[in-house]
């Protein structure tokens, strides 16, 4: 048992990308013995911890949370308690829609140090990768943070009212919600029917998408493209701003996007161990940096226990515009998995996506180097 009082970093990762989290943010993950991490915190993030780290997934995401609060708080404390360096790792800030306050007074009461490291919220996260002013001087003079997200299912009566022709809204933790809400704003004013909106998913992220709408068409085009947390809802007339400029961006970017291109997608089986899967991301980024002017983009993707699973590798592929798929199973043997699951998971895909050319490369065990590293690691 070390004697040492233990410490604990409420720590804000950012809004999905690797390298939007703060430098003390990473400094805090270095010193760190426990990270407590869910979904909506990357886990990308994890490997700039020490070795000897334990990871502790405690899957919470919008509208399911496997693991109750009183157990993270309960897990927490232990480890603080045993003289361990324990991080929460919070999506976006930890202060903002993450009970990060909760958990800062739960340490504090049991006499433990707590640090919380400020992260970029959601929110600002999705509006500077569209490109989306939060605040301007032509469309919104403020910026109202919501969660859609309710105590009380069902009653979204503080929706009623919202003054929507000065104020930009941001509404968290919404998407599973989005028609009652989307109802209880409209029934108050039907002109708020024809506010502009943004639904982002994924912000800033590879696989981030956007659909924009009148607020009261927004459910079904959510339906239609299916949609899924974790998602931000921006209604306002900023909105506008970014339908207005979308254009030009995609004339100036034309010829340079990677429309039409190749790309690779790495398959390993998945492993419930973190730093199992951080190996083949690593492997993939490595990959990347060699190759990198034969696709336009590789990465990597888990057959199970891993995200992302290879259908979600295969819609980001798809909403970069690819045109060719390459899958190469990072497998030794050719197992089931090579021979009959992987396949399998690929015809779907072509079914969804006939205008991409997939194609299935040999497993990597087949490769004739292989003989040769294993020789060079025994010797």
């Amino acid at each position: 048992m070390n004697n040492q009082p233990g410490k604990v970093y409420l720590i804000g990762a950012g809004p999905g990308a690797d390298d939007l989290i703060t430098l003390r943010g990473k400094r805090a993950l270095q010193e760190s013995d426990v990270v407590l991490y869910d979904r909506l915190s990357s886990r990308g993030l994890l490997k700039y911890c020490k070795p000897s780290c334990e990871f502790i997934n405690v899957g919470k995401e919008d509208g399911r949370h496997p693991v109750p609060q009183e157990e993270i708080n309960r897990l927490i404390i232990t480890n603080a308690a045993a003289g361990k360096v324990v991080s929460r790792l919070k999506g976006g800030d930890a202060l903002v829609f993450a009970r990060g306050g909760e958990e800062f007074e739960t340490v504090i009461r049991e006499g433990l140090d707590c640090e919380i490291v400020p992260g970029v919220t959601a929110a600002f996260g999705a509006a500077a990768s569209l490109a989306i002013p939060l605040t301007h001087r032509d469309y919104a003079s403020g910026v109202l943070f919501l969660t859609g997200h309710k105590k009380k299912d069902g009653d979204y009566s503080e929706y009623r009212n919202l003054d929507l022709a000065r104020f930009t809204h941001v509404i968290y933790m919404g998407i599973l919600n989005i028609n009652a809400l989307v109802s209880e704003i409209v029934s108050s004013n039907p002109e708020h029917g024809g506010v502009p909106a943004a639904v982002i998913e994924r912000a800033s992220t590879e696989a981030e998408r956007v659909v924009t709408a009148e607020l009261s068409k927004l459910p079904a085009v959510v339906e239609r493209d299916g949609i899924k947390p974790p998602a931000l809802i921006i209604i306002g007339r900023v909105v506008e701003f970014y339908d207005r400029l979308k254009g030009i961006r995609k004339r100036s970017s034309a010829g340079s996007s990677g429309a039409g291109s190749s790309e690779l997608i790495i398959v390993a089986h998945g492993s419930r161990r973190v730093q199992s899967n951080q190996e083949v991301e690593n492997l993939t980024v490595e990959i990347a940096g060699e190759i990198g002017s034969t696709y336009a983009h590789v990465s990597c993707a888990f057959l199970e226990m891993a995200s992302p699973s290879i259908p979600e590798a295969i819609d980001r592929a798809a909403g970069r515009r690819a045109e060719r798929i390459v899958i190469l199973p990072h497998f030794l043997a050719a197992g089931t998995h090579v021979t009959k699951d992987i396949p399998a998971i690929i015809e779907e895909k072509k079914k969804q996506y006939p205008d991409i050319h997939f194609e299935i490369r040999p497993h990597s065990g087949q490769s004739p180097l292989l003989k040769r590293a294993i020789i060079e690691l025994s010797e």
